[in-house]
C-alpha cells in the first residue's frame, strides 16, 4: 500500500492533477478495490475532459473512459461521460453506439423509464433512423408508456410511407392503435393504406377485436370509431352489425362522425403550445422529465442549477416550471419567489423534494414563496402528468388565446387553397410529416433541395407559409429572413425555422414568426397553419401597404438591378477618371521631353 499512500498524500496536496489519479485509479484496480478504482478514473476522466482545467486533454478522457467501459461494464457513470466527450469531438456514430449501449444496460436491470430517456439521445442524432424509431417504441411499452411508444411507432410507419415501403407501415399501425385506439395519426394512415389496398384481412379482423375489448371497457364512442376504420372494407357488414350492438346495449344514439373525432381532446393535444422549464441538478431524473414532457408536446427547457434556472426563465418566460428544492447556486424555494416576482402573467410552480415532506413545509412554502404544486419523491409519472394538467389549466388560455381565436377567424382564409414551401435537403422525417400534412388538408406543397431551387422558387411564387429546416447547407440561415422580408418584400407569408439546434431556439425572434425543434408532428403542423389564418390578412387585403407580392418583387429587382448599374458605372467613371489623368501627365511628360531635344538638333 506504499505507493497508494504516496499518490494519496499528493492528490491532497494537487487534487487537480488528472494523472495522479489515474495512476491510482490503476493502483486500486490492481489490488481489487473497484470502487475506488472507479471513484478515481472518473476523476482522471473529468479532469481531463473539462474545458477550464489545466489537465485538459480529450484524447487521454476518451482512453480512461473506453478502458472503464470494457472492464466495468455495469457501472453507469463512464457511459455518461463518454458519450458527452465524443459528442465534444464530434464523433456523433460512437457517442450513439454508447447511448445504446447504456440503455441496453438499463434495460437489463429493470430500469426502463431511464432505458428510455437515454435511448431518446439517440434519436436527436438520427431521428429518422426506421430501427430506431422502432426500438424507441418497444422500450417506451415496456416502461409502461403506451401513447409515447404509439408516437414512435406512428413516426416509423410514417417515414415508410414516405421512402414508399408502405408494405411495411400497416403492422407498426396496428401496433399503435393496439396501444393507443383513440390515436389520431394511427386512424388517418389506416385509412390512407386501406385505400391503398394495403391493409390484409387478418389485420382488418385485429381492428374487430380490438374494438371488442375497448367496448368491454366502456368506451363505446372509441369502439364505434375503430369499427368505422371497416367501412370500406370485405369485413364492413360484420363492422356494422357490431356497431348495431353497440350503440344498443351502451345507449348510444346517431352515427359518430369526423368532426367528433377530430373534436375528441386528447392530453397532449390540451399541452400543445404550452413551454415548462424543468430545473434540476440529477442528470437521470433531468432525462426523464424532459423525455415525458417533450413526448406529450410542451417545449422544454432545462437548467440544472438554480442561477441557470432563472436566467432561462428570464430569456424563455416559460408557462410552467418544475424545480427541484435542493438546487445548487439558489435554492428552488427562492427560485420560485423570484419567478413570482417576475412574473406578472401568473406562471406555475411545481416543487419537486425528497426532503420537505412534512405537512408544515408544503404549507409553509406555499405560503411564503407562491409554491402552487409540490411533488414528493419517489412519484409516479402518471401522477406527474395529473399535476402538470392540472397546472396546465391555468395557463391554456394565455398559452393557446391565438388559437382560440382562430376557430372564428380562421373561416375566411380556409375557402382559397394555401401554398407551402420547404426548404430541406436530408431530414426524410420532415418531409414525410409535412407531405402527408399537406396532402391532408388539400395544401399545395412545394419542396427546394438547394439553394439554386429555394432562390427560384421564391423569385417565381409567394407561398403561404415558408418551412426552412436549418441547417441547409449552401444557405446561412440568418439571411433567409431579410431576404423574404426586405428582398423580396414578402411581408405577410408565416416564416418558420425547423431546427435541431437548441441554440437557434434561443434569444429574440427576428425575422421567423415560429421556431420549432425538431422533430415535427401534425399537431404542431396544424398550430403553425391555424395562427397563419388568424394573424396573416386574406388574399384579397394583400394589396394594402403598396402593392401586391409580385409588384413589389418586380420593384425589388428593378431597384436592385438599377443599384448594380450605377455603381458599375461609378466605377468605370472613376476607372476611366484616373487612366485620363495618367494619360494626360504621360503626354505633358513627353511634349516637356521633346521640347528640350529641339535645340541640340538645331
Amino acid at each position: 500500500m506504499d505507493n497508494i499512500e504516496k499518490l494519496l498524500v499528493q492528490i491532497r496536496k494537487k487534487p487537480g492533477r488528472a494523472d495522479l489519479h489515474n495512476s491510482l485509479g490503476n493502483l486500486y484496480q490492481q489490488k481489487g478495490n473497484q470502487p475506488e478504482a472507479i471513484k478515481h478514473f472518473l476523476t482522471a476522466a473529468r479532469l481531463f475532459s473539462m474545458a477550464n482545467s489545466p489537465s485538459r486533454n480529450l484524447n487521454k478522457a476518451l482512453a480512461i473512459l473506453r478502458k472503464m467501459v470494457r472492464d466495468f461494464p455495469d457501472h453507469y457513470d463512464p457511459y455518461f461521460l463518454l458519450a458527452d466527450t465524443l459528442r465534444e469531438m464530434d464523433q456523433q456514430e460512437e457517442a450513439c453506439h454508447v447511448y445504446r449501449s447504456l440503455s441496453d444496460l438499463y434495460r437489463r436491470d429493470g430500469k426502463h423509464l431511464m432505458a428510455v430517456s437515454v435511448f431518446d439521445k439517440v434519436l436527436s442524432h438520427e431521428p429518422a433512423g426506421l430501427d430506431s424509431l422502432v426500438r424507441f417504441g418497444e422500450l417506451n411499452q415496456e416502461a409502461g408508456m403506451p401513447f409515447h411508444a404509439a408516437q414512435a411507432f406512428m413516426k416509423a410507419a410514417t417515414l415508410y410511407c414516405g421512402e414508399n415501403r408502405g408494405e411495411e407501415a400497416p403492422e407498426l399501425v396496428m401496433r399503435a392503435l393496439k396501444l393507443d385506439p383513440e390515436n389520431r395519426e394511427a386512424f388517418e394512415l389506416f385509412g390512407v393504406l386501406s385505400r391503398e389496398g394495403k391493409i390484409q384481412e387478418s389485420q382488418e379482423r385485429e381492428i374487430l377485436k380490438l374494438a371488442e375489448e375497448v367496448d368491454r371497457g366502456g368506451q363505446y364512442d372509441q369502439a364505434v370509431a375503430l369499427l368505422g376504420l371497416l367501412e370500406s372494407s370485405a369485413l364492413r357488414e360484420e363492422a356494422g352489425e357490431a356497431i348495431r350492438k353497440i350503440r344498443k346495449h351502451s345507449g348510444l344514439s346517431g352515427e359518430e362522425g369526423e368532426g367528433d373525432r377530430e373534436g375528441r381532446k386528447f392530453l397532449s393535444e390540451e399541452l400543445r403550445g404550452i413551454k415548462v422549464l424543468v430545473v434540476e441538478d440529477e442528470r437521470e431524473i433531468l432525462l426523464l422529465l424532459e423525455q415525458i414532457l417533450a413526448g406529450e408536446g410542451l417545449q422544454v427547457f432545462t437548467a440544472t442549477d438554480g442561477e441557470k434556472g432563472l436566467e432561462v426563465f428570464l430569456r424563455e418566460r416559460p408557462h410552467l416550471v418544475v424545480s427541484d428544492a435542493m438546487l445548487p447556486k439558489l435554492h428552488g424555494f427562492e427560485l420560485c419567489r423570484r419567478i413570482k416576482e417576475e412574473s406578472p402573467l401568473g406562471t406555475k410552480v411545481m416543487i419537486l423534494t425528497a426532503v420537505y415532506k412534512k405537512y408544515k413545509y408544503k404549507g409553509k412554502v406555499q405560503e411564503e414563496y407562491g409554491v402552487d404544486e409540490y411533488l414528493d419523491k419517489p412519484f409516479q409519472i402518471t401522477e406527474f402528468l395529473e399535476v402538470i394538467s392540472r397546472m396546465a389549466e391555468g395557463v391554456k388560455k394565455r398559452a393557446r388565446f391565438d388559437l382560440l381565436s382562430e376557430r372564428k377567424k380562421g373561416k375566411a382564409g380556409a375557402d382559397r387553397e394555401l401554398s407551402l414551401l420547404l426548404a430541406v435537403r436530408n431530414d426524410a422525417d420532415l418531409l414525410a410529416k409535412v407531405t402527408v400534412f399537406c396532402e391532408r388538408k388539400n395544401i399545395r406543397m412545394v419542396r427546394a433541395r438547394d439553394p439554386r431551387e429555394l432562390i427560384e422558387l421564391l423569385m417565381s411564387g409567394n407561398p403561404d407559409l415558408f418551412l426552412f429546416s436549418d441547417p441547409f447547407e449552401g444557405i446561412d440561415t440568418d439571411i433567409i429572413g431579410p431576404l423574404l422580408r426586405d428582398v423580396l418584400g414578402n411581408k405577410w407569408a408565416t416564416l418558420v425555422l425547423v431546427s435541431r439546434d437548441k441554440s437557434r431556439m434561443e434569444g429574440p425572434h427576428g425575422y421567423f414568426d415560429h421556431r420549432i425543434f425538431a422533430p415535427v408532428d401534425h399537431p404542431v403542423l396544424e398550430n403553425v397553419m391555424s395562427l397563419h389564418l388568424s394573424t396573416r390578412p386574406a388574399s384579397g387585403d394583400r394589396r394594402k401597404g403598396g402593392g401586391s407580392f409580385e409588384e413589389k418583387r418586380f420593384e425589388s429587382i428593378l431597384r436592385n438591378k438599377v443599384e448594380r448599374i450605377i455603381k458599375s458605372h461609378s466605377q468605370l467613371e472613376e476607372h476611366f477618371s484616373s487612366r485620363i489623368h495618367e494619360l494626360e501627365a504621360q503626354n505633358a511628360r513627353l511634349k516637356e521631353a521633346l521640347s528640350r531635344e529641339k535645340p541640340d538638333e538645331d
